[in-house]
């Protein structure tokens, strides 16, 4: 993960946002429902989220239109945050994270995790078990947002995550029978 990632983002343990290397710090300017709106699309990983459940999360009580303008001025005010437009992407319906300019643990674990699997299903020797399981408790530092059960699409993503983290435990111990 040494690229120079102009945002980076960690969801393991805690929630925390860094642009070009300085904590993004939270308060009124910075609302809850920009962060939520950005944990919610970090959740999702490289598949993204569809923005209808991005409405449904987060704005479930108002009106589609209104919803929809909420949406649309939460996200610019989050990329506008962000300071860069592109971090963000918004194609087929979708949001999701820009994977050339936005590092996320997430996408670290599933790479991680998609790395460890293909390895095992090729038979392919893992040649340092121990690299790779200090990779993983640098990348999963603990529950997902630290257990920040605000909304129930956190809580699902979180036991997807420990889930993922099992897996590649076992796939690395199984090699190392």
């Amino acid at each position: 993960e040494a690229w120079p990632y102009p945002v980076r983002i960690e969801t393991f343990g805690r929630f925390r946002v860094e642009i070009d290397e300085r904590e993004l710090q939270t308060g009124r300017k910075n609302p809850a429902l920009l962060f939520d709106l950005l944990k919610l699309v970090a959740a999702a990983g490289d598949s993204g989220i569809a923005i209808s459940a991005v409405l449904d999360a987060l704005w479930k009580h108002s009106d589609g239109d209104a919803a929809t303008n909420a949406f649309a001025n939460v996200l610019h005010r989050l990329r506008k945050t962000l300071a860069l437009e592109e971090a963000i992407l918004s194609r087929d319906g979708k949001l999701r994270l820009n994977p050339a300019k936005v590092h996320t643990d997430v996408m670290a674990l599933d790479r991680l995790a998609e790395t460890v699997s293909a390895r095992s299903k090729a038979s392919k020797p893992m040649a340092d078990p121990d690299h790779l399981i200090a990779r993983l408790f640098a990348i999963y530092r603990g529950h997902f947002l630290g257990e920040d059960d605000a909304l129930p699409q956190f809580v699902a993503a979180g036991q997807r995550f420990r889930n993922t983290f099992v897996s590649v435990v076992i796939g690395i111990a199984d090699e190392c029978q």
